[in-house]
């Protein structure tokens, strides 16, 4: 039986580090830079090539959905900065500025791509919105990235062809319940 690797996906470690440029080991002792055969997808943001302007019109974007840990704290720790609430318009002019990839997901979650597919089929009167985490500048791996979804009003859980179409889409999520869907 195969051993699970302990890298994203179940993926061996050489997956996972790939997106920094990590040079791995073969087993005949050579060395391998996996970062030329991983499909990046997304911009290669890496320290000090990440422009201040592209931080701030981030930051303008997505600041004031931004939940803090604490008062007195800006991140949750480690560059992660969480949001939530965030509309399917403001998700859509995050890809527009390159801030968001279109194909990025968490683990196994769905793409940023169905995810807005699925924000703009749903009937505008649901108020479902996402959440995720932005990572900061002061990290290799700056990004934004959608964790899942919620369902804002109380309205929307009373109509029978939302509710199936909510658990549709999230089916698959790590924690899913009738108004808020995370993928781990």
């Amino acid at each position: 039986m195969k051993k699970q690797g302990s890298g994203w996906k179940g993926e061996s470690r050489r997956h996972s580090l790939a997106r920094k440029g990590v040079k791995t080991n073969l087993p005949d002792g050579r060395r391998f830079d996996v970062s030329k055969f991983v499909a990046s997808g997304i911009r290669d943001y890496k320290v000090g090539n990440y422009p201040q302007d592209e931080i701030k019109g981030r930051e303008k974007l997505l600041g004031k959905y931004y939940k803090r840990y604490n008062k007195d704290s800006e991140y949750w720790g480690g560059g992660i900065n969480k949001f939530e609430s965030v509309p399917v318009d403001v998700l859509q002019e995050l890809v527009k500025k390159g801030y968001l990839d279109i194909n990025q997901n968490q683990n196994n979650s769905p793409t940023t791509e169905e995810f807005i597919d699925y924000l703009l089929s749903i009937d505008k009167k649901h108020k479902v919105t996402a959440h995720g985490y932005a990572i900061s500048k002061a990290r290799s791996d700056c990004r934004v990235t959608i964790e899942g979804l919620k369902v804002e009003s109380p309205e929307t859980l009373k109509d029978p062809d939302f509710i199936v179409s909510w658990y549709n889409f999230n089916r698959g999520a790590d924690e899913l319940d009738k108004n808020y869907s995370w993928w781990d």
